[in-house]
Parts: C-alpha cells; structure tokens; sequence
C-alpha cells in the first residue's frame, strides 16, 4: 500500500459525495435539533475463487470510511463466483487514474477469523458478507470457516 501522509482536514463547502443537513422537531414538547450527512447508496462485492477456495477484497485508502449505517445510506451486496481461468490481470486498478488499489485474498478457511479480527480494518459489509457465506454457501463447498 503507498504511504498516506501531508493529510491536512479542511472544512468541505460543496460536495459531489456528502450533504450535510440539519433536522428540527419537538420531542414530549422540547424543542431539539439533529445534524446528519446524506451520501450516496453504493454497491459491494463479495468474490469467491472457486479455483482457490479464497476470497479476493481490495484494499484502498479511503479517508473516513463507509457512510454505509451511518448517514442513513444502502448499500447492495452481491456475490459472485469465479475461477483462475476467469483472470485476465493482476487487479489493483489503473494507477494512471489515480487508482491505488491493492488486491487482498482471504482463504476460505481464515474468512471468520479474518472477518472477526478487530486488529484489521474492514467494513461492516465484509464482515456481514463472510457470515452470509458461512450460512449459505460453505456447505455446499464441505470446507469449515473457522467459526
């Protein structure tokens, strides 16, 4: 992974990802306020190489995170399958766009250990997409997840 460093946090006036807003309501005759950002509905992919028996992620620096369960966005989850022969690269994206991405395999007998690490920064959607595959599909695949 590049080394992130010069971060420098400054107030963000506009925005093509994040509106802020402010609501005011009465609450049992009080008068409050609640602030909230919207952000857009995004999409995820959990990948499975059946060749492998591993999952393939990506790993990339995204400041702030996922706004997925926090500012009231969804997110759709997808699976799908695919094989070596599938490959066609390396993966990791296209640097020349400014793409910085690297490719994570996760072998399907370390997926709950993996996704139960708090020492490894993940999302939500990894971890919920690691149980929905131990629950639904590794049956089918006779491997044990390590849960």
């Amino acid at each position: 992974m590049e080394q992130i460093n010069n971060i420098k946090v400054v107030p963000c006036t506009s925005s093509n990802y994040l509106r802020p807003f402010r609501v005011h309501y009465n609450q049992n005759g009080t008068k409050k306020s609640w602030d909230f950002m919207q952000t857009h509905d995004s999409v995820s992919v959990l990948i499975f190489n059946t060749t492998s028996h591993c999952f393939i992620l990506v790993k990339q620096f995204r400041p702030g995170g996922s706004g997925v369960g926090v500012t009231g966005s969804k997110q759709t989850m997808f699976y799908a399958e695919v094989s070596e022969e599938n490959r066609v690269g390396e993966g990791g994206g296209k640097p020349q766009e400014g793409e910085l991405i690297e490719v994570v395999k996760v072998p399907l007998h370390e997926a709950m250990t993996f996704a139960f690490d708090e020492s490894i920064p993940k999302t939500m959607g990894v971890i919920f997409s690691f149980i929905w595959f131990h629950s639904n599909m590794s049956p089918k695949y006779k491997i044990s997840t390590n849960v």
